[in-house]
């Protein structure tokens, strides 16, 4: 049990793209409004009504098939508009079908939300990027903080602070219902730190629930600003997070599998998710939404809807030596392969892996282009075939929306064929529709 939980706080992020074709609305979830079944019908029309639905369904199809439980994707282009398609089950159990409206776990995809609460406060004057982080920690954490007098914000936004990572020292596992984000924080007190602020980039969970804490310390409860401030101005009615009616376990929850023993074998967390994520939801990880609210978000930052153009081109610019792929201030920054950057433009967003699912979401500015993917596919903590597979979707989508070709690159064809299939239930193993 202790390896079982252990292995929920490896996170990992990539950039990583995807799309797909709606599958039937499937049952009616209990305690679905008439709103939300509306909003089920207007997507699968959307996504019905786009010329290259067939394109997108094939690469769901097969991707569905290579055994994951459930994946849902999104994408808008300026010519088609929005097209949401979905493949497999929310819940193997029940044969509950993924639906648009499905809420999937964003992982360490809430740091981009962290971060533009961050550039909100710097727009309004009230934090200064380049100030140590001990000005605004309280006491009792700076104090026993490595690196807290010399790493800035911004060394936090960018990961190049030096502070050691909770993933490597906290005890949550003895107890990991019980057990919250403040465990986290306090294992890595008194501990040295990795390396001097800004001489390194090292991908670190601790960094974003620190700012979540400064955000608090400036703005009062960071999850009532993010609410506030982000989710009700957008409309993002399906995005839940700490607060919110209905949690820990909101309508059209997921459930969340998991491949342990890395044997083909799919089992269940969906008992212990709802407790873990609302107990360590703080400014890392731990958003639930569906794809179109994680979409109106990031379509609503590229838009400028959220923070100045000064901020945006800070969060957008690259920062610190050896960054892979690229990263901002709380996001990626990258070229994606196979699509013309002269063209198309670079991508932007923010992805995640762990252990209830993973997910991207990403914008093409330049292009008017959004698309993300999202799954109840856990991701343990090392490659499985299937999420080998998950992690070579990005080239195959992004030649779909940008080339309109069919076929997959031959390495993605590949490993999907080689994919091991789970044990599924036998009405799972059907086509995706």
């Amino acid at each position: 049990m202790r390896k079982l939980f252990m292995i929920m706080i490896l996170v990992m992020v990539w950039a990583v793209f995807a799309v797909g074709r709606a599958s039937e609305p499937g049952r009616t979830d209990a305690g679905a409004s008439n709103v939300e079944q509306q909003v089920g019908r207007r997507a699968h029309a959307a996504a019905d009504d786009n010329p290259y639905a067939d394109l997108y369904q094939g690469i769901l199809h097969r991707t569905v098939k290579a055994g994951f439980p459930g994946l849902a994707v999104y994408i808008r282009t300026p010519e088609e508009g929005v097209w949401i398609g979905t493949g497999g089950y929310a819940d193997l159990e029940t044969q509950t079908r993924i639906r648009p409206e499905s809420l999937f776990y964003s992982a360490s995809h809430l740091k981009i939300f962290t971060a533009t609460a961050i550039m909100m406060l710097w727009d309004a004057g009230l934090i200064d990027l380049d100030a140590t982080i001990d000005h605004y920690l309280p006491a009792d954490i700076s104090s026993r903080l490595a690196n807290a007098g010399k790493a800035k914000v911004r060394n936090l936004l960018s990961h190049t602070s030096g502070i050691p990572n909770y993933i490597l020292t906290s005890p949550w596992e003895n107890d990991p219902l019980k057990s919250t984000w403040r465990d986290d924080i306090e294992s890595i007190l008194d501990k040295e730190a990795d390396f001097e602020p800004g001489t390194m980039f090292t991908y670190c969970n601790t960094n974003f629930v620190l700012l979540a804490v400064i955000l608090d310390q400036i703005a009062g409860d960071h999850a009532d600003f993010l609410s506030q401030r982000i989710f009700q101005p957008l409309g993002m009615t399906r995005t839940y997070y700490r607060k919110e009616a209905g949690l820990p376990r909101p309508p059209f929850l997921i459930t969340p599998y998991l491949d342990r023993y890395n044997d083909g074998t799919l089992e269940s967390t969906g008992d212990v998710f709802p407790t873990i994520r609302q107990n360590h939801a703080y400014g890392a990880g731990g958003l639930l939404a569906d794809l179109a609210d994680y979409a109106r978000f990031s379509e609503a930052l590229f838009g400028g809807e959220l923070v100045s153009p000064a901020a945006l081109q800070m969060m957008s610019t690259l920062q610190g030596p050896g960054v892979p792929w690229g990263y901002g201030l709380g996001m990626f920054v990258r070229p994606m392969a196979g699509v013309d950057e002269a063209k198309f433009g670079r991508s932007y967003g923010h992805g995640g892996r762990g252990y209830f699912g993973s997910m991207e979401m990403n914008v093409f500015p330049k292009a008017g282009v959004t698309i993300g993917v999202a799954t109840n596919y856990g991701y343990p903590g090392f490659m499985t075939p299937v999420q080998d597979v998950f992690e070579t979707l990005e080239r195959q989508f992004a030649d779909a929306v940008f080339n309109k070709r069919a076929a997959p690159p031959a390495e993605a064809a590949a490993r999907l064929d080689a994919a091991k299939r789970p044990a599924l239930p036998n009405a799972a193993r059907q086509d995706s529709r």
